[in-house]
């Protein structure tokens, strides 16, 4: 009798073990995973670099972290243009061509759009293209 019920009883911890880890322990357990959406405020953007003979020319895309805001951005990309315009004009020389910096740019970028649309929603920015002349 306790030759079967030894199996029988860790077979059960097992079960309730497992059971518990994928209900309650399990992190985002019951959550739903954040779809990240690219989107693209259109065409590369140039404008001269801040005190100086400079140009600069850098295409985009936003990082966002709900495709349900796209149709609202969509709606709203001269806006969105309009504020990556300012942001990138105010950077100078030093800045745009330090590598270390990069990630310092896209920050500004993305809290600048969140900011001016009042959203939280865009998480990132990658660069398709990035050039100082």
């Amino acid at each position: 009798m306790k030759k079967k019920l030894i199996p029988i009883l860790l077979v059960a911890v097992v079960v309730i073990a497992g059971a518990l880890y994928f209900l309650v322990i399990r992190p985002g357990g019951g959550e739903e995973p954040v779809v990240y959406t690219e989107y693209s405020p259109g065409d590369f953007f140039v404008d001269n670099v801040k005190d100086t003979s400079y140009l600069f020319k850098i295409n985009m895309v936003l990082v966002v972290d709900s495709e349900k805001i796209i149709d609202d951005m969509s709606k709203a990309n001269n806006r969105i243009r309009d504020t990556i315009h300012l942001t990138l004009r105010s950077l100078d020389l030093d800045m745009l061509t330090d590598v270390e910096q990069t990630d310092d740019i896209k920050r500004l970028i993305a809290d600048a759009v969140n900011k001016r649309l009042e959203i939280t929603n865009v998480v990132d920015v990658y660069f398709t293209e990035f050039v100082v002349q």
